[in-house]
């Protein structure tokens, strides 16, 4: 294998490309990126990962695997990240998929799960993950998991939750186009802005400050940026 780039090192070493199979290959020296604000959460430290790996046979040899209930917690907090990052709305609902697999393959450990989530970001991605999954009856767990999931972190709410259901169910899972107003930049902005890790109610309240200065944009106090913003949706397309 070649290395296919060399660029910025984050959480993984820079990809191997096979040359004829095209296969890339990340080695990763962490599950997150230190970006991400579900890192600094248990069981994302290198001691919990240690132990959070089974043995297991895969082909001919025996792997090391991480445990259902992490793989879990890793798979919601890398999607959200995906939401409330670079992807946004662009992002393919595939993650949706491989929770469900493993919830349904696995014996998952309900109560270790919970007790992660606790004042826990991550715990805040796998509320938004489990609660759409619930919402949809791609998933049945305990019933009162998913509250529980809320209640013991201050990320999201009910209110955030109905609202980042609400564009993630119309914009990916049924591919509605975004409008005039609610465009494409502004809608991952408002997903950017609730899947943050401050109080759900700040989040919230910080929804019109970040739509009308996103945070990721050098330019949002630069009065021609503003201008062309605010007017954007009157201008003819």
């Amino acid at each position: 294998m070649t290395v296919a780039d060399r660029g910025e090192r984050l959480h993984h070493a820079p990809p191997l490309r096979h040359p004829e199979r095209k296969v890339y290959v990340e080695l990763h020296h962490a599950l997150l990126p230190s970006t991400s604000a579900a890192a600094r959460d248990a069981p994302f430290d290198t001691a919990s990962i240690d132990s959070e790996t089974r043995e297991s046979p895969f082909g001919s040899t025996t792997a090391r695997f991480l445990s259902p209930e992490l793989d879990l917690m890793l798979i919601a907090a890398g999607w959200c990240r995906d939401v409330a990052g670079l992807l946004g709305l662009r992002i393919t609902p595939r993650p949706l998929v491989d929770a469900v697999v493993l919830i349904d393959s696995c014996d998952v450990d309900w109560d270790r799960v919970a007790n992660w989530s606790r004042d826990s970001f991550a715990g805040a991605c796998l509320a938004i993950l489990l609660t759409w999954l619930e919402r949809h009856d791609a998933w049945r767990g305990p019933a009162t998991l998913t509250a529980t999931l809320v209640e013991r972190q201050h990320f999201v709410n009910a209110t955030s939750l109905r609202m980042i259901h609400a564009i993630f169910d119309r914009h990916v899972a049924r591919g509605r186009r975004s409008g005039r107003f609610l465009s494409l930049h502004v809608l991952e902005t408002v997903l950017d802005s609730l899947i943050a890790p401050r109080p759900a109610w700040r989040n919230i309240a910080h929804v019109p400050w970040n739509v009308a200065f996103p945070r990721r944009e050098p330019r949002r106090f630069r009065p021609g940026f503003v201008v062309r913003r605010l007017s954007a949706p009157f201008r003819p397309r």
